[in-house]
């Protein structure tokens, strides 16, 4: 299923079957131009995207199938499918408790997930701005430490200095999404920051909830 939605490395030939019809040769001789109609449209729909388009009637059976020279990778299916790696289980009750916090990774793949839809491969290092991964859109921030003690203190929050590096970083201009326990610049300069806040642990606790 993985090698399907992302792909698999391959050197080769690789076939896809284009097309498939049982017929015989009473109706290829009744409906030759219909059936031929069909190919050509199918060729020309499907063709740019191989090397070769190949026609073939076999033990009654019309088929087509497009060719092309794989170098590396045969591309996934690119469409509405994700295969994820499921990591450590939050567990909702340790967001509000402060028993059993997740780990800063677990955390962060959870809000970005939650943020993008997309799963992310690589955690950057906790650093001033906050930041642990961006798509072509966003670019996601979490302030966070599995630490009681820390998550009750002002260090936790989004701060001035906090939203300067934030916006410092984002050259691109892209959406930035804070996730953090508490804030203390109003929505109006985030705003104008491109910055959006959202509420931990009850961000969290709202998803994993529903």
């Amino acid at each position: 299923m993985k090698k399907v939605i992302t792909g698999y490395e391959f050197t080769g030939i690789h076939y896809d079957e284009l097309y498939k019809e049982r017929i015989t040769w009473n109706a290829f001789e009744k409906k030759h131009a219909e059936i031929l109609d069909r190919v050509e449209s199918m060729e020309r729909l499907e063709g740019a995207g191989y090397d070769s388009v190949k026609k073939e009637i076999k033990n009654g059976t019309l088929t087509v199938t497009g060719e092309r020279r794989i170098e590396k990778k045969v591309p996934g299916l690119d469409g509405s499918f994700t295969f994820c790696t499921l990591g450590e289980p939050i567990a909702v009750e340790s967001l509000l408790t402060g028993k059993g916090l997740p780990a800063f990774e677990t955390l962060a793949r959870y809000v970005f997930y939650t943020a993008t839809g997309r799963s992310l491969e690589t955690v950057a290092e906790p650093s001033m701005d906050g930041f642990i991964g961006e798509t072509e859109l966003f670019r996601i921030h979490l302030f966070y430490q599995p630490d009681t003690a820390w998550l009750r203190s002002n260090e936790a929050a989004l701060n001035a200095d906090r939203v300067e590096a934030v916006a410092k970083g984002n050259t691109a201009g892209k959406r930035a999404v804070v996730f953090a326990v508490a804030k203390f610049m109003s929505q109006k300069v985030l705003t104008a920051r491109r910055i959006e806040f959202c509420q931990l642990p009850y961000a969290v606790h709202r998803i994993l909830g529903d």
